[in-house]
């Protein structure tokens, strides 16, 4: 049996075999958009441009479910002194993208890294506040722009445009590549963007063979690229809400009250990503019987006792198992994410939009069931027969298959556990 959805505490024994079972989703924040602000200046051409393309690629392709990344190139080409030009939005998926960007781009003209920098604060990538923002400063020189005669101005109209982008909330990565950089510079840009490592030591330029401390991120070829990168993603991934992220509504509270997450699948290229979408819920403020739940907007019954081998609940009453032949209900393909296989269909899980009641706590395939059977009446003890024995009371859970199987089977394990104990004692 499928779709399993557990729903209150069971006994330790049946625990431990249930340890794998899925559970309710963790609340999680959306994927940040990360974008690489490239230094195409003619400085980066040949064995520069070649590790910084090797280096991107790897950095993308190797995060692309989790982060959304986008890439702007300055100068904007045919310009020496232009812009910027984002040449692919942040997006799931975006490392052939910009591979293929990438490829059909050149360096050339000076590096107007102001220009960029506010380029970049006017995109939609950039001003999405629903998620975390981080945009990746990769340069290998002095900004030359707008006025080629006057570094020290264009420099602190590059430091206004990264502290703008602070104050909006997006942290800006700092990465010098190569030997042509000023260090006190990148140093005032990576701790205005919020960025500033510490204890970190950057080559001397003045005395080779130095070091000396630094806040950006050093780069001299595709490898020490590339490490910066992955440092650069770990720092980025650790700010998130337990380290993860989840653009779908399927995570809890990322759908209004009175409404629900629905499949909603989304192709990228050869990828099948369900984010879902939010719809109004037909539960919302049904109230049903103590014994029922509501499903689509109607109330069901539930099944207050276990149903026997062979048989699954459906609406209150025990019927045959239509998986009982594992052909009828396997799906040709692997579900996308937060789908499940129903009847030979990806589809959404109908357990999860569901609120069983205590007396049936349990949902598959959309109907809720006991795993045990009510509990009996306490035994009337004769007239002077001494204190009333009470019955002990039957929990368990099932993993799959059978539910009146599994709680034996749960029980079972209780037993072998503890008497494995015992003999362990003597």
């Amino acid at each position: 049996m499928r779709g399993w959805r557990w729903r209150r505490g069971i006994v330790a024994a049946a625990a431990a075999l249930c340890a794998g079972a899925p559970s309710g989703d963790a609340r999680a924040e959306k994927c940040p958009n990360m974008l690489i602000l490239l230094d195409r200046s003619t400085s980066m051409a040949g064995a520069k441009w070649t590790a910084a393309l090797e280096a991107i690629s790897g950095f993308t392709r190797g995060r692309e479910e989790v982060m959304r990344f986008g890439l702007q190139v300055f100068p904007a080409p045919g310009d020496a002194c232009g812009p910027g030009l984002q040449v692919a939005g942040c997006e799931f998926f975006q490392a052939t993208a910009i591979d293929l960007e990438l490829s059909r781009l050149s360096p050339g003209g000076l590096t107007p890294t102001a220009d960029a920098l506010i380029a970049a604060a006017s995109t939609a990538d950039v001003q999405d506040r629903t998620r975390r923002r981080f945009v990746i400063l990769v340069t290998d020189g002095e900004p030359t722009c707008p006025d080629l005669n006057d570094i020290p101005r264009n420099h602190l109209q590059a430091l206004a445009a990264v502290q703008e982008l602070a104050l909006s909330g997006v942290k800006t990565f700092v990465v010098g590549f190569g030997q042509d950089v000023s260090q006190e510079r990148l140093d005032q840009l990576a701790i205005a963007g919020g960025t500033a490592r510490t204890g970190a030591a950057c080559d001397d330029p003045l005395n080779p063979g130095s070091r000396v401390p630094c806040r950006y991120f050093e780069a001299s070829d595709r490898a020490s690229l590339a490490s910066a990168f992955d440092e650069i993603a770990t720092i980025a991934s650790g700010e998130l809400l337990g380290a993860a992220c989840d653009d779908s509504c399927y995570a809890i509270g990322a759908c209004p009250a009175g409404e629900k997450c629905v499949k909603a699948v989304r192709s990228y290229g050869t990828r099948l990503v369900n984010l879902g979408t939010c719809v109004p819920d037909p539960c919302s403020g049904v109230a049903c019987g103590a014994d029922g739940f509501c499903r689509e907007g109607r109330c069901i019954a539930s099944c207050l006792s276990p149903c026997p081998p062979s048989q699954v609940c459906r609406d209150g009453a025990c019927v045959s198992d239509p998986c009982g032949d594992p052909a009828a209900c396997s799906c040709a393909i692997s579900c996308p994410r937060f789908l499940t296989c129903v009847a030979g269909v990806c589809a959404d899980d109908p357990c999860r939009s569901i609120v069983c009641p205590a007396a049936a706590p349990y949902c598959n395939q959309g109907s809720c069931f006991a795993a045990a059977p009510p509990a009996p009446e306490p035994l009337k003890p004769p007239p002077d027969a001494g204190p009333t024995r009470q019955l002990p009371e039957k929990t368990g859970c099932a993993c799959g298959g059978d539910s009146a199987a599994l709680v034996g089977g749960a029980l079972g394990a209780g037993l072998f556990l503890d008497r494995a104990r015992r003999r362990r004692a003597r």
